[in-house]
């Protein structure tokens, strides 16, 4: 699924995150990603390791078999980035992203506050 998906970007981009921290991170319910890494594990996608600071938590890491899906979705991305600029030159696309990432961080300040 879509939500899977995301969620193994998001552990992919920062290997060794715990279930809490991805769960803000994709600004979704930790009982809900509980389900989506539980649907990862189990096709053997995500493993699961203990935090080496807090016994009671775990990190979580993309496995060898999710190379494949990653790159995958990545190819995707890129494609779908390609028509969303399409018509700018790389300064114009540069600037463009620059001024969605910063709105991205503005929303989650407020959204924090």
């Amino acid at each position: 699924s879509f939500e899977q998906m995301r969620a193994l970007v998001g552990i992919s981009r920062n290997q060794g995150i715990r279930q809490v921290e991805l769960a803000d991170l994709l600004d979704i319910q930790p009982i809900t990603l509980v389900h989506q890494i539980d649907q990862l594990a189990g096709s053997g996608l995500v493993e699961r390791r203990p935090d080496p600071n807090d016994r009671r938590a775990y990190q979580l890491f993309p496995t060898q078999a999710a190379e494949p899906h990653l790159s995958a979705i990545k190819k995707i991305g890129k494609g779908i980035e390609q028509e969303i600029l399409a018509g700018l030159d790389k300064g114009e696309a540069a600037v463009a992203m620059k001024l969605l990432r910063t709105m991205r961080d503005n929303m989650a300040a407020l959204k924090s506050s």
